[in-house]
């Protein structure tokens, strides 16, 4: 997940047009220091932009050695850019906090990175000949470090990486100082340049709200914190009040994410504890997250996941109708009920859980799925064949379902249909023993006695192996967050 690319419609050029007519000289209100302004005398040559350039070539290099190693140029995965510095919540609030900063500089795919370069190398170079090198590059990485924090609060579980939070810094920057400043500049160049910035922040806000909310956070957070330092430094000048403001902003961010930290960090850990297996720790983390942030619903998913696996269904029931409460359509929380219910031997009330789920999304395997486990618990195995044949028409490359399908059919005496699944399930997974030994059992139910002995012997030689290479090959204990 990215901190929203900057999808700019209109050139740079086309907005910034009028630049040329504004940079003549720069306010002594906002030029912090005689060596860190570059106004341009009249007739006089353009200041040199090296602040600028030196941000956009980071990106650029940093981009350049991520190809390197062989990180994809368009879809880095998340642990690629995870090892790139990328943002996320229970890293950054572990303790590797420099990933507020590093991220600043990392982009996703080619895409991301060319259309902020455009909009940071236009907007940028005006902003440095209006504050100078210093005061520019100060506001810069602090609104970075702003869009960061912000985004790390809105959404702490997203992986995000991007300069449009410092970009958008820069445009709330020039906005509080072309309203508040007093700018020695024509009044109509003042007006056309505040009206292309606020182009700038407004539009691509609207298509933050469209594309992505963790995005448009580091959007907001820039252009807040921009709007204050430029605030600040058309009020009172000077290198003294844009550090103190930039102190201001990071102490403000602290305090934001003191709330998160504390849910966030024992999610994490519960995470960890789930996928080790280790029932008790990761229920005592979980627990101790969700008493600190009550709408945490991904955090009482995995509640439920960790009663579950310790088999203490009324508890993962409670847990999973907390996290659909918060997330009502969440069909992956939906269909975790369902099977909590399900294990308690509640067969109606199961029916009752995967109906609606069907309901809710009528493509959902997961859905046809559990009204076949609700079916064969109520006894009704021609409608659990029924719901195990749609699932799987549903989702070809569903192992579960084939085999799922493969048990009720052999149960009704459909062998046929039974030797059908089964041979699916083997083709999916051809390390499945238990696929490979029901199909031998499908097989001698039809009376192809040679298959049947083919197919055990091949479950046999199957499950010897596996179990010759347990004590080398214990579950390893990192995790990987889906989706990212």
């Amino acid at each position: 997940m990215d901190r929203g690319i900057t999808t700019w419609g209109g050139l740079p050029r086309l907005f910034f047009g009028a630049s040329d007519d504004i940079t003549p000289a720069i306010s002594p209100s906002l030029s912090p220091s005689a060596d860190t302004a570059h106004p341009v005398q009249p007739g006089g040559s353009q200041p040199r932009i090296l602040v600028t350039h030196a941000l956009v070539a980071i990106c650029v290099i940093v981009f350049l050695a991520m190809l390197l190693s062989r990180v994809s140029p368009t879809h880095p995965s998340s642990q690629q850019l995870l090892r790139w510095g990328a943002n996320f919540g229970p890293l950054t609030l572990g303790g590797q906090w420099w990933r507020l900063l590093s991220s600043v500089f990392l982009h996703i795919g080619v895409v991301h990175l060319a259309v902020n370069m455009w909009c940071l190398w236009d907007l940028g170079s005006f902003a440095e000949r209006i504050y100078g090198r210093a005061t520019f590059l100060v506001i810069y990485l602090v609104t970075g470090v702003a869009g960061a924090m912000c985004s790390l609060a809105w959404h702490p579980f997203a992986v995000e990486a991007g300069a449009s939070g410092a970009i958008f810094g820069i445009a709330g920057a020039l906005i509080a100082s072309f309203y508040f400043g007093n700018l020695p500049f024509p009044r109509q160049s003042i007006k056309a340049a505040l009206f292309s910035v606020v182009a700038f922040a407004g539009y691509n806000l609207f298509v933050g709200m469209l594309s992505s909310a963790a995005g448009n956070a580091a959007h907001i957070g820039g252009l807040v914190s921009g709007l204050v330092l430029g605030l600040l430094l058309a009020q009172f000048p000077g290198r003294r009040t844009v550090l103190m403001g930039a102190g201001l902003a990071i102490v403000l961010g602290c305090l934001l994410l003191a709330r998160t930290n504390g849910y966030v960090v024992p999610a994490e850990q519960g995470r960890h504890a789930l996928t080790s297996g280790q029932s008790d720790g990761a229920i005592r983390a979980l627990t101790e997250s969700v008493r600190k942030n009550p709408k945490f619903a991904e955090g009482y998913f995995l509640l439920g996941q960790a009663y579950m696996q310790k088999q203490q269904f009324p508890a993962a029931e409670t847990a999973y109708r907390h996290a659909l409460m918060l997330k009502p359509k969440a069909s992956d929380v939906g269909y975790q009920l369902g099977m909590a219910v399900a294990a308690q031997g509640r067969a109606h009330d199961a029916w009752a859980v995967f109906s609606d789920l069907a309901k809710s999304d009528p493509a959902s395997p997961d859905a046809q799925m559990g009204i076949g486990v609700a079916a064969e618990l109520a006894g009704d195995y021609q409608l659990a064949l029924q719901a195990f044949r749609r699932a799987a028409k549903l989702d070809p490359r569903n192992a579960q379902a084939y085999a799922n399908l493969g048990l009720t059919a052999l149960r009704l005496q459909k062998n046929d249909e039974a030797i059908s699944a089964f041979s699916t399930c083997v083709a999916l997974q051809p390390d499945n023993a238990g696929a490979l030994l029901n199909l031998a059992i499908a097989y001698k139910a039809k009376g192809m006695e040679k298959e049947a002995e083919t197919a055990y012997q091949r479950a046999l030689d199957l499950s010897q192996k596996k179990s010759s290479f347990l004590p080398e090959s214990p579950v390893p204990n990192s995790f990987v967050a889906p989706g990212n």
